[in-house]
């Protein structure tokens, strides 16, 4: 650059922007994985579960360890924790199936946004270089 010249900008050109249906669909399943994960291991222990012998196992309420029962604050939210039927089982249960639901939607995401999402490469990235590898040695 010389001493006298004027520094002009370079026009950028704008990254590629999130259309808002995707952090609809994001916000959703934020709300709703959950929530089907939930009636899913409801219906697995109570349901289905009542024939399956490992299930069977881990049915019934939770015993926490007597010293929560005498705490003065906690001891409401233990009284209120080992109430629930099934707790173990469900806990278990739920967080196995929102591991799987979260897995088949993220799949299901990433091949929908392969197919129909921005392009690999922009006008900003530079072109891919053409090397070849392979040469023919001679003796």
């Amino acid at each position: 650059m010389a001493k006298y010249s004027k520094f002009e900008k370079k026009e950028v050109v704008a990254p590629y922007k999130i259309h808002p249906i995707w952090r609809a669909f994001g916000c959703v399943m934020f709300i709703i994985l959950p929530i089907m994960s939930g009636a899913a291991a409801w219906e697995l222990v109570n349901g289905a579960g009542k024939d399956l012998s490992f299930i069977v196992g881990m049915r019934g309420n939770l015993q926490l360890p007597g010293t929560l029962y005498t705490l003065p604050y906690i001891s409401w939210a233990a009284a209120k924790i080992s109430s629930i039927p099934n707790l173990p089982a469900m806990t278990i249960f739920f967080l196995l199936i929102l591991i799987l639901f979260s897995g088949i939607i993220s799949m299901l995401y990433a091949m929908i946004y392969r197919m129909i999402g921005p392009p690999r490469y922009t006008q900003i990235d530079a072109p891919a270089p053409r090397v070849t590898t392979i040469k023919k040695h001679k003796r």
